[in-house]
């Protein structure tokens, strides 16, 4: 079920970069977006980050992260820089909001994975519906900042007992020749509620979708 909190107040995250020189050493910096409002008035938090070479600038995802009538809602917006340390939020933020009550992502749409094809953006992303299932979804765009969701649920839940039973949610997408692979993280209950000195109440994997 969707996380459920007393506090009516926004949640306010900040975050930072850091960049690595080899694959096993890196350097952080200071937060780039910090806990300033949005132009709505809705805080953000950071989820993922791509390159527009048409727009000669970085554009950085980010998630609003609201409480509203109990139910912990996360919509996406991006941010734009030009050089990793100074940002500025998109004053249409946000630009992939929830979907209507009953759709599969009527409390979160979050989490996007950006990629261009041809003249078009593709978005990735997870959508959390009331039935406690997350799915993912995927949305269109000619500019970045006006997205058409699909009608059509990406991956859906498996069915009862399979790994992804609960969850099959947070996209990571790449391309190999002419295929699509799609990493997501599958979410199921835990059969064994045990595991040596640690309760788990769900067991989670690295699943693969290809096309």
């Amino acid at each position: 079920m969707p996380i459920r909190s007393r506090d009516t107040k926004p949640v306010r995250q900040p975050f930072g970069y850091a960049f690595l020189k080899t694959c096993s050493h890196g350097t952080s910096a200071l937060p780039s977006l910090n806990q300033n409002l949005c132009a709505n008035g809705r805080p953000a938090g950071s989820t993922s980050h791509g390159s527009s070479n048409r727009q000669r600038r970085i554009t950085s995802s980010t998630t609003q992260k609201i409480v509203r009538q109990g139910a912990w809602v996360e919509q996406t917006g991006f941010a734009t820089s030009t050089d990793l340390e100074h940002w500025k939020r998109f004053r249409g933020n946000p630009v992939l909001p929830i979907g209507e009550s009953g759709a599969f992502d009527e409390h979160f749409a979050f989490d996007p994975c950006v990629l261009k094809h041809e003249d078009a953006w593709v978005m990735f992303y997870y959508g959390l519906c009331s039935d406690g299932h997350a799915r993912a979804g995927v949305a269109f765009s000619d500019d970045l900042t006006h997205w058409r969701k699909s009608e059509e649920v990406l991956i859906d839940v498996g069915s009862a007992g399979g790994i992804d039973s609960r969850y099959a949610h947070k996209p990571g997408i790449i391309t190999r020749g002419d295929s699509l692979y799609h990493f997501y993280c599958a979410v199921a209950p835990a059969k064994d509620k045990q595991l040596g000195n640690i309760e788990q109440n769900e067991v989670r994997g690295i699943s693969l979708a290809t096309n």
